[in-house]
């Protein structure tokens, strides 16, 4: 069986138990290497959600706002997406204000 037609027939599982049973099948096959391979391949891949990012800044100002006034100011060191959308943005002027 080709390559191709294992990832078309794992696609085509649409059950979340079922793709997760096929995958533990697959991964209990796994010889060394291929755990390596696979290992390089989930560690190329970012696992994270920036909250801040992805929801409206109205909301996250509102957030702010039930936060201590120094949190802000902290939160710029933790990602420099943090601090643009912090230091460039209104969010930490009006996290400050809505007191």
């Amino acid at each position: 069986m080709a390559a191709s037609d294992i990832v078309e027939a794992f696609k085509r599982i649409s059950s979340n138990s079922s793709r997760a049973a096929a995958l533990d099948g697959i991964i209990a096959a796994l010889s060394p290497y291929e755990w390596r391979e696979a290992l390089n391949k989930l560690q190329e891949r970012a696992f994270f959600l920036d909250i801040v990012a992805s929801v409206p800044s109205e909301i996250v100002i509102h957030v702010f706002s039930y936060l201590d006034i120094l949190t802000p100011f902290r939160l710029q060191r933790v990602r420099r997406p943090y601090h643009i959308s912090l230091v460039q943005g209104l969010i930490t002027i009006m996290s400050l204000s809505a007191r």
